[in-house]
């Protein structure tokens, strides 16, 4: 019987495991545990420090955290608790920026817009995106305040956390944007419409980690991919090229006995 047939038969098999192999790999679930510092807890939505960066998770109302052994949902953590976290698909997560305010005094705002002048002289403006309804939000005390609940003059500790970095402006551009808005004030002009751009800011950004990690997760994945792409084509080459090489064998016929005379 010829074993050809039987052994090309193994070997077609074994390269359909392993071209299923990625694909198994792929749809696998891949939690991530994480460990993380709060920073600011507003309901489900919390800004914390993990390995990642400062990111704002948004979390499932059954959601649990690890925290000193103890399992507790998202409402009972507090800002400079430490813990675990496995982040799921039901999980959702994104990199902000976050400024603390020590004892600075707010110098305008428009409803859409804050400026903060700290106790270090440094003046900051905070503008609420439109397009996204937490571009911008204000903690004190670990509680959200609304902008248009701020007053100049008001004095506040406060932790600020944007989707970008703030705004930076030199003392000549507040000078020109509170004098444009007392004009617009006179003219009947609402602050807002005649708010004059800043001057630019100094370099002074932080980059944002969680596109490292996106980056870094896309390119380990992609090389992962091609590693297994590499090994099933080896694979194949090296079966064709055992078997091309040694090809059927074929049963050689008894040698006659001899007879003897």
């Amino acid at each position: 019987m010829n074993p050809f047939p039987r052994r090309f038969g193994a070997a077609m098999a074994l390269v359909a495991l392993l071209s299923c192999a990625p694909a198994a790999l792929a749809a696998a679930p891949s939690p991530a545990t994480r460990n993380f510092e709060v920073l600011s807890t507003d309901g489900n939505h919390l800004v914390v420090r993990d390995e990642t960066g400062i990111q704002e998770y948004t979390v499932p109302e059954d959601f649990r955290f690890t925290v000193d052994g103890k399992e507790l949902a998202a409402a009972e953590l507090k800002p400079g608790m430490r813990g675990t976290a496995t982040l799921t698909d039901a999980t959702s997560t994104r990199a902000v920026h976050v400024t603390n305010v020590k004892m600075g005094t707010v110098i305008s705002q428009t409803g859409r817009s804050v400026t903060i002048k700290g106790d270090d002289g440094k003046i900051l403006r905070f503008t609420q995106s439109e397009a996204d309804a937490r571009g911008l939000q204000i903690l004190v005390d670990g509680k959200p305040v609304r902008v248009s609940n701020l007053n100049p003059g008001d004095r506040l500790d406060a932790t600020v956390v944007t989707t970008g970095t703030p705004e930076i402006l030199t003392a000549q551009a507040l000078d020109e944007s509170l004098a444009a808005a007392g004009e617009a004030a006179e003219n009947g002009a609402t602050p807002a419409a005649t708010e004059p751009v800043p001057a630019p800011a100094p370099a002074a950004s932080e980059p944002a980690a969680d596109a490292d990690a996106v980056t870094d997760a896309e390119d380990s994945s992609a090389g992962a991919a091609s590693l297994w792409m590499l090994v099933l084509l080896f694979v194949i080459v090296a079966l064709f090229v055992y078997f091309g090489l040694r090809g059927p064998r074929r049963n050689k016929p008894l040698p006659k006995p001899e007879t003897r005379t």
